[in-house]
């Protein structure tokens, strides 16, 4: 049977980051087969971001939490193993996209909380429908990266975010 690598992206309630987690099963061909693993981080328009050395001994759960993010975006991450020796028809590399959206799902929230403490906002269906395309553009990036579309997520967070910090709410 041969090896698949598999990476995952989890973002938790802090904002400013997201952990890159390795999942491949290492049944197949154990951890010691591989002499390097590399994550690159890519943005929406795959530009490289970062590239981090990602060793086994370095990182031994798997897992590197990237930090610092000011706003959400899309990205796609590349994991790649360098096997000692190749295993027939095994894949060594592994490509993901997708939109972290907690900043603009705070805000989403933000808006609701408004309206649970000012009731006459539920009433202003200009707050009601900026208050619902955060969240419609919130999950149009999730999808238009589901589907391939880096760009177009990146646009809909640009247009989420806008949306959000707009003075006239």
């Amino acid at each position: 049977m041969p090896f698949s690598t598999a990476v995952q992206v989890l973002q938790g309630d802090i904002c400013s980051e997201f952990t890159i987690k390795d999942t491949s099963s290492y049944d197949v061909e154990t951890i010691s087969n591989f002499s390097d693993r590399i994550i690159t981080l890519y943005n929406y328009n795959d530009v490289v971001v970062a590239t981090i050395p990602f060793s086994h001994a370095a990182y031994p759960s798997g897992e590197y939490t990237y930090t610092g993010l000011a706003a959400d975006d899309a990205y796609s991450v590349k994991l790649t193993l360098t096997p000692i020796v190749s295993g027939a028809g095994s894949v060594y590399v592994k490509t993901i996209l997708f939109s972290l959206t907690c900043f603009t799902k705070a805000a989403f929230y933000t808006r609701v909380q408004e309206m649970r403490i000012n009731t006459n906002l539920e009433r202003n269906k200009d707050f009601i429908t900026r208050t619902m395309r955060v969240f419609m553009e919130s999950e149009s990036a999730v999808k238009a990266s589901s589907e391939g579309d880096n760009l177009s997520a990146h646009n809909a967070l640009v247009r989420a975010k806008l949306i959000a910090e707009d003075p006239n709410r």
